[in-house]
């Protein structure tokens, strides 16, 4: 087994999931980037039951074991959010950061189910900071910035949308709004719903061009 301090830290990418799910979510992601010559480890968080800050430092632990050098993070949903912080507090150590289906600015469908007490009890703390829009992200340093990429939903779920009080384009959970309310170097939106975006073969392909180059394929598949 190699040591993963001979490997690259722009070849190392972790993955890490959102609220309700596990790594399991971020597997076959993880294999896609694999076959395009990365080397990946997927990330795990008690989503459901800790606020941002704690799950932070639990996964700052888990990098710092299996990229001690640095490497680049791909987060879905909640994940992605984390992502960012996770760059925010270390920009050296954390290089690109793609963001799948992530709520930035929070979402009307995480303030519809905190209201929902059973719902609410369920995700935990982590809901109301969505709810709340309350996820630690304001306007991003240049450096932080320049290496986000964002991948967000626009599909044609708008009846379901609208049950949760969502009146733009959505992936069916998150707002194209918030999705894209951060500075950042490039976008891509998708048709894709909120819950395939880790499963998508075009969002790998897309993770995989931005964490080569800093920029989304210019040419869909």
């Amino acid at each position: 087994m190699s040591d993963p301090r001979d490997i690259p830290p722009d070849r190392q990418v972790g993955l890490i999931h959102g609220l309700g799910r596990g790594p399991g979510s971020m597997l076959l992601m993880a294999n896609r980037l694999q076959a395009a010559g990365f080397t990946c480890f997927t990330l795990n968080y008690r989503s459901r039951h800790v606020v941002p800050g704690e799950a932070m430092a639990d996964l700052d632990a888990q990098i710092a074991r299996a990229a001690p050098a640095g490497c680049h993070l791909v987060g879905h949903s909640l994940g992605g959010v984390l992502s960012l912080r996770l760059k925010l507090a270390d920009p050296a150590r954390i290089h690109r950061v793609v963001q799948l289906g992530s709520p930035n600015l929070g979402s009307p469908m995480a303030a519809f189910l905190s209201d929902v007490k059973m719902v609410a009890n369920l995700m935990g703390p982590a809901l109301h900071r969505i709810a709340a829009a309350d996820m630690g992200l304001s306007e991003l340093p240049r450096e932080v910035a320049r290496d986000l990429g964002i991948i967000a939903g626009s599909a044609p779920v708008d009846r379901l949308s609208a049950l949760w009080g969502i009146e733009e384009p959505s992936d069916g959970m998150v707002p194209l709004s918030s999705a894209l309310g951060v500075d950042h170097a490039d976008a891509l939106i998708t048709n894709t719903i909120h819950g395939m975006l880790p499963l998508s073969l075009e969002a790998a392909r897309q993770v995989g061009a931005f964490l080569e180059r800093g920029a989304f394929a210019k040419e869909r598949a």
